[in-house]
């Protein structure tokens, strides 16, 4: 609930926006890996800060074992109920076109 507050109060990049200022603190030579992207704007913010530094490797399962795990990992915050789940994965659903 915090994270959507901020990408409405702050726009839809706010969480890449914070990221990109940690990653500045960071060694050049380290590899880091990013993950739980949102939306298309925060994947548009890092392609446009970072360049061709910035690579998108998108992981995907089938909707049955995604809600399984979600049902079943016991993180604070999820919900135990499967509309719930499903109602969270059409939200957070992001398409990323690989160019």
């Amino acid at each position: 609930m915090i994270a959507d507050t901020m990408r409405d109060k702050c726009g839809k990049d706010i969480w890449a926006r914070r990221t990109v200022e940690l990653l500045k603190q960071q060694k050049a030579s380290q590899t880091i890996v990013i993950d739980g992207v949102r939306n298309r704007e925060e994947v548009d913010f890092f392609r446009k800060t970072l360049g061709d530094d910035f690579v998108v490797i998108a992981i995907q399962t089938y909707n049955e074992i995604r809600r399984h795990r979600a049902l079943t990992r016991g993180r604070v915050g999820d919900s135990g109920k499967l509309v719930d789940i499903i109602k969270r994965d059409r939200r957070e659903r992001v398409r990323v076109l690989m160019q």
